[in-house]
């Protein structure tokens, strides 16, 4: 989890608004761990309906760009594993 704040701290200080910023890594990762994902494999290329339903639960205008980095999105789908709930 250590790793995944320092990068989420990394990614938030290239914004303007560091806060919010991080509030929405906060929720993509508890969405992840508290929802069940039907297909993981579709999930973890950004496709199907459990993707699609979290980027409609989360809208957000830097949604994109978060889900874009690949180190945050596979950090946070390997923790995931390590925390689900």
């Amino acid at each position: 989890m250590e790793e995944w704040n320092k990068l989420v701290r990394t990614l938030e200080d290239e914004h303007e608004d560091p806060r919010s910023f991080q509030d929405l890594a906060k929720s993509v990762f508890r969405w992840m761990t508290t929802h069940k994902i039907k297909d993981m494999r579709k999930f973890e290329q950004r496709l199907g309906a459990d993707y699609e339903q979290m980027v409609d639960d989360l809208k957000n205008p830097l949604l994109e760009e978060l889900l874009s980095n690949d180190e945050f999105f596979e950090l946070s789908l390997k923790l995931k594993k390590k925390y689900k709930s």
